[in-house]
């Protein structure tokens, strides 16, 4: 089996990683680094643990990199330990090719097109029903 490391984040004194905000319960989460792979876990702390803004209700897998929070705006501060870089992989892989630019075909249709489009196509709805209701419907 391989190394394992946990910490406790929280605002209590006694925690791994103590955090002394108002908004952080006692013992607030857990971040574990089991054999290079960073988990963390809500302890169902009162506001609640964020990866990316996402709120987390179990244990889940992040990158070093994620942005944690505790409640909406506290970022959690990792430890030393996981913010130096990884030790060099014994065999590096290739660099993946590079993605070529979208074809023209391939393009996403542009929003503001679609926009002027739609107040195009009001406006003109909107003329001909005051051609009909001018023309057309006050004839008896």
């Amino acid at each position: 089996m391989g190394s394992k490391k946990i910490w406790i984040v929280g605002a209590r004194d006694t925690c791994d990683i103590v955090v002394d905000q108002p908004t952080v319960s006692g013992e607030h989460c857990r971040l574990e680094l089991v054999d290079d792979e960073l988990f963390v876990e809500d302890l169902q702390s009162t506001n609640g643990t964020f990866v990316n803004g996402e709120r987390i209700f179990r244990k889940k897998q992040i990158h070093r990199d994620a942005l944690v929070t505790l409640g909406k705006s506290v970022t959690l501060p990792m430890p030393a330990q996981l913010t130096q870089p990884s030790p060099p992989s014994p065999s590096p892989r290739p660099a993946p090719p590079p993605i070529p630019p979208p074809t023209p075909e391939e393009a996403p249709f542009p929003a503001k097109l679609l926009i002027v489009s739609g107040i195009g196509v009001t406006v003109l709805l909107l003329l001909i029903l005051f051609i009909i209701m001018a023309y057309g419907g006050g004839a008896n």
